[in-house]
């Protein structure tokens, strides 16, 4: 896993339509579903948006205002281990650090970003001003609620991060006999079902390159 968070910022914007990846890399279309369902979007982008009004433009600048603090304390504060077996704790942290790698320049460069804009962008309105107080204000809830995940937004993680030996299952079964053996989610068979078809993933023993690991570590 911690190899994989290299491509963690480049599969995000491809998720969402912001970047392309080398055709040799490029996930599978169910892995775009997982991206764009962990971050609480729908799993399909809708065909056409609305334009977006001064408030909304204004209310996104707050949102990565909060999200950019929020990242901040998020990498200075220990993470809870709860519910990871001992043997795995060690790795988890080396996760978070690779994170807080990755987050810590790209909160500066967000504060660098915004304050090049004049404060009266933000204070034009009582409309404005409030959008943006309320943009910051959801990031740090987003941070805050992060702390106490549910098993849907950590499963759409473990699918996401280890989607290459994901791929290999030959069937919903097998793939949470999987996640139960590593011990890095709590989740039940109906979950995994549930999610697995919200993302389109469909396990076969079709284009199998190897198969993942059930019995041993």
């Amino acid at each position: 896993m911690p190899e994989r968070m290299a491509y963690v910022g480049p599969e995000a914007q491809w998720a969402f339509g912001f970047g392309t990846l080398p055709e040799n890399a490029t996930p599978p279309e169910w892995v775009r579903r997982t991206i764009r369902c962990f971050y609480g979007h729908p799993p399909v982008a809708p065909k056409t948006l609305p334009k977006l009004t001064p408030e909304q433009l204004i209310h996104a600048l707050g949102l990565a205002k909060g999200m950019a603090a929020g990242a901040r304390v998020w990498t200075t504060q220990p993470l809870d281990n709860s519910g990871i077996r001992p043997e795995h704790v060690p790795k988890v942290d080396e996760i978070k650090s690779k994170i807080s790698a990755i987050l810590q320049p790209q909160a500066q460069k967000i504060d660098e970003t915004l304050s090049k804009i004049p404060p009266e962008v933000f204070e034009k309105t009582f409309g404005t001003l409030a959008a943006y107080s309320k943009g910051q204000s959801e990031a740090v809830e987003f941070y805050a609620s992060a702390e106490e995940s549910s098993a849907s937004e950590e499963l759409l993680w473990f699918l996401w991060m280890l989607w290459p030996e994901v791929q290999t299952a030959k069937s919903v079964r097998e793939l949470h006999r999987w996640i139960e053996h590593l011990g890095l989610v709590t989740c039940s068979l109906k979950l995994v079902e549930k999610v697995c078809g919200k993302i389109g993933f469909r396990p076969s023993s079709r284009g199998r390159k190897k198969r993942i690991p059930t019995e041993s570590a």
